[in-house]
């Protein structure tokens, strides 16, 4: 089982929180809420089937590199006097967060391949990614926010452009 996904997914989602509070985005920081949430679902699932010690203490040690990034920009972005410089830094690193999340799976179709086998595709993993009430509540919920959000700033910005005129 890749177990690069997850620890990825729930950085993720603290570094898009970090981004939210930076810039004062209500909507982005309580929909990003819940994603953390069930970013840390699945570290917790993927911990719990991981076949080896080795995969554990893996997915231990990216938890802990990823909080302690995380938690370094966390503390040095308000020291950044301009806020324009302090936001582009922390969407930037949310961002590259984003790109090894999106790319981490590459990683077992490599394995697939090279090894001619999908054994290493996780029986029970897959069986678990079909999703439970809660987490498909969880995932609309912040798609709804999300939406809301994105309406919100459309709102502002006719606002904006209409008091201008």
């Amino acid at each position: 089982m890749n177990t690069d996904v997850f620890p990825l997914l729930f950085g993720n989602g603290i570094g898009w929180l970090i981004y939210a509070a930076c810039t004062r985005d209500a909507f982005l920081f309580v929909s990003i809420f819940f994603n953390i949430l069930v970013g840390m679902f699945y570290v917790l699932t993927a911990y719990l089937l991981a076949e080896s010690d080795a995969a554990r203490r893996k997915i231990e040690v990216r938890m802990i590199m990823i909080l302690g990034v995380w938690s370094a920009l966390g503390f040095s972005a308000p020291q950044i006097a301009d806020e324009e410089l302090r936001n582009h830094v922390v969407g930037a690193m949310a961002l590259v967060l984003n790109l090894l999340l999106f790319a981490s799976p590459l990683s077992t179709i490599s394995t697939v391949i090279r090894s001619k086998s999908a054994a290493s595709i996780s029986l029970p993993f897959g069986i678990m990614q079909v999703r439970p009430l809660s987490l498909s509540l969880s995932l609309s919920l912040s798609l709804s926010l999300s939406f809301a959000r994105a309406h919100a700033r459309a709102n502002r910005a006719d606002v904006l452009v209409s008091g201008m005129a």
